[in-house]
């Protein structure tokens, strides 16, 4: 195997069409290869591809928890709040935090 200092002196051209090369770029976007290139150089030595798997569902529950904690900072913000109310806020938010954070290492394991 190459080392990743050790150049690369033979070079191939490959042309794809417009159709081909956005499937390229999809298949690229979901490994962990850092660029087009690399992408192509492992699927053409027959090398492994390490692919991301994602989870819908996961990923929609990140994207509605984001929009909670944004709507829970403007809460914050408005005027009116006694202290103990602002720092009953903020507690609940700790607390919604902790919660995510475990979910999301039992999806990571």
């Amino acid at each position: 195997m190459n080392h990743p200092t050790e150049r690369k002196h033979p070079a191939v051209k490959v042309r794809y069409t417009a159709d081909e090369f956005t499937r390229l770029k999809k298949a690229f976007a979901r490994s962990t290869c850092h660029t087009i290139a690399g992408y192509v150089r492992r699927l053409s030595l027959e090398q492994p591809v390490e692919i991301f798997h994602r989870n819908a569902s996961f990923d929609n529950f990140v994207g509605e928890v984001l929009l909670l904690r944004q709507e829970m900072t403007a809460i914050r913000q408005l005027p009116g709040w006694t202290t103990e109310q602002r720092v009953r806020l903020i507690f609940l938010e700790a607390e919604i935090q902790a919660t995510i954070d475990k979910i999301a290492k039992l999806c990571m394991q």
